[in-house]
């Protein structure tokens, strides 16, 4: 399996599943920019109860959800994550928090059609992905 194909997958459940969710990360990126490869798929998640055990089952095989939450530990994110047998490549589920900012992001996701993927999923706005002023603010250009 692909990582396209393991990230079309999970999207797919989530639609089936009801889950509202916001594909983010390099994809979102690769969208609205130059593609890039990358090691993971980041997805958020609104933080409504989730049959996780149910949703596991939907994944089939290849795909195996680890049942343990896990804490990132420079934001504190709280998330699970998704490994794609026989790969290095994993798909992080990241339960929405919060912070105003996060939420008002997630609350402004667009639908569109991922090329790459063969699915329409939510996206950020591009806006919400690509810094205005480049990679480095005003403030940090001038250090």
């Amino acid at each position: 399996m692909t990582p396209h194909e393991a990230v079309r997958r999970v999207v797919e459940a989530l639609h089936t599943a009801g889950i509202a969710h916001l594909v983010t990360g390099a994809l979102a990126s690769n969208h609205y920019g130059i593609e890039r490869s990358t090691k993971d798929a980041d997805i958020v998640l609104e933080t409504a109860p989730v049959d996780f055990a149910a949703f596991a089952a939907s994944l089939g095989p290849e795909l195996e959800l680890d049942p343990q939450i896990t804490f990132e530990t420079i934001t504190g994110s709280q998330r699970h994550i998704i490994s794609v047998r026989g790969t290095p490549f994993k798909i992080e589920l990241f339960l929405l928090g919060a912070d105003a900012h996060h939420q008002e992001r997630f609350r402004r996701r667009v639908q569109v059609e991922l090329a790459n993927l063969g699915i329409a999923t939510a996206l950020p706005t591009a806006e919400d992905v690509i810094p205005a002023e480049g990679p480095l603010g005003e403030g940090e250009r001038s250090r």
